[in-house]
């Protein structure tokens, strides 16, 4: 019986635990004001290892702010993080990011990049 209490306590706790979106997870997305500061570290946790000054596949680079503008000038970052045809996706070979971190670097572009 102990068993049984302790595995339905288990499997409550689990299902308590769940959220039906990031959202709701982390709260809602902050896309106001959206400057490199924002978006630097989604570069970091994500980018920067494969795009930095040493190791810059496909020419991207990301770790400085004007590097990482002139990435998002020729609109292959927005479509790499976006999985769009014509790039290959980003991060290579992983899921695409969640759609808050998406969104963020999606508005620094479209905001015209700003520091």
């Amino acid at each position: 019986m102990k068993k049984i209490l302790i595995s339905f306590w288990f499997i409550t706790l689990l299902a308590g635990c769940t959220y039906d979106s990031e959202e709701a997870l982390y709260g809602t997305c902050d896309t106001l004001n959206v400057t490199y500061s924002t978006v630097r570290p989604i570069f970091e946790a994500n980018c920067i290892s494969c795009h930095n000054q040493s190791v810059n596949n496909k020419g991207i680079i990301l770790d400085t702010y004007n590097d990482a503008v002139e990435a998002a000038e020729t609109e292959r970052l927005r479509k790499a993080i976006n999985h769009l045809p014509g790039v290959t996706p980003m991060p290579y070979l992983m899921d695409k990011l969640p759609a808050c971190p998406v969104l963020k670097v999606t508005v620094w572009i479209d905001n015209g990049t700003p520091q």
